[in-house]
């Protein structure tokens, strides 16, 4: 199943899709202890919801530089600030930068 997060509000909006599976329990067997049901996360997807209305996938900084439209002050502030697009309190950074905030 999909879990929807919304992490910065604004112009630009970034959600975080979280995917989560339900492993199912394992019986017991002779010679075997019984394993309970486990949630297995998977990792997650940044998504930007821009002013249009359009919702666009990040998966690396390519695709956060199309979004801005001086992608030269945005490639600045992210090679300054050292920007990972995977971590979550980057996204939430760069997209504040975004909204002007």
């Amino acid at each position: 199943d999909w879990i929807y997060e919304e992490l910065v509000n604004g112009d630009l909006t970034l959600l975080v899709k979280h995917r989560v599976f339900l492993k199912d329990a394992v019986p017991a067997k002779p010679y075997i202890e019984p394993k309970p049901a486990t949630f297995i996360k998977k990792k997650s997807e940044y998504l930007i919801i821009d002013t249009k209305g359009e919702v666009i996938p990040v998966k690396n900084k390519k695709d956060m530089l199309a979004l801005g439209e001086s992608s030269s002050d945005m490639k600045s502030y992210i090679k300054k600030n050292k920007i990972q697009i995977s971590k979550e309190e980057d996204m939430i950074a760069l997209v504040t930068y975004l909204n002007g905030e």
